[in-house]
């Protein structure tokens, strides 16, 4: 969880983020003195400038650039890079599926293969301890434990099933 805001100045824009340990905790005094906030913020931006370091990213996968750490407003200045969230493309999808319309061209499969790769370049660089690293059967196992989850608030729970079945015959490349 975390507050977030986007700067934009002359020359370029920043995203500013406030992380906090509390979902509801809105005050951001409390967040900036919360010791647990402070802590997951520090760890953050050092993962973040741990995983930039990281060179030859595969094309069409980056990392986005940390900047600063204060740890007075416990907050962590990265460069702004104009992306989709994931999770709203994925709801975008889905609500056009359920209202009947096509989805937009591979746009979800495609940033899905992406962060794929994006991993997959990650766990290879070296820099992920063996807690980071899943076997395909694990993978599909909790996959089928957040179907499950997801089943419970779909409209048409049958296309989660059909989309697991064909994740299972599927042998994916990251």
């Amino acid at each position: 969880w975390s507050i977030s805001y986007r700067l934009a100045f002359r020359e370029r824009s920043v995203f500013v983020k406030i992380p906090k340990a509390e979902r509801r905790q809105s005050d951001i005094a409390s967040v900036a003195a919360d010791p647990r906030s402070l802590e997951s913020a520090r760890a953050e931006f050092d993962g973040f400038a741990q995983i930039y370091g990281i060179p030859d990213w595969p094309e069409g996968c980056a990392t986005v650039r940390p900047l600063e750490y204060i740890p007075s407003f416990n907050t962590i200045v990265t460069e702004f890079v104009p992306s989709e969230d994931l999770y709203r493309q994925c709801r975008r999808a889905a609500i056009r599926d359920s209202l009947g319309w096509l989805p937009a061209s591979g746009s979800v499969h495609q940033s899905l293969v992406r962060c794929g790769a994006w991993l997959r370049h990650f766990q290879r660089s070296g820099h992920c301890g063996e807690t980071m690293r899943v076997s395909g059967e694990r993978l599909m196992a909790d996959i089928g434990i957040w179907a499950q989850e997801i089943k419970r608030q779909c409209v048409r729970p049958a296309r989660v099933d059909a989309v697991l079945a064909r994740l299972e015959r599927s042998r994916w490349s990251h």
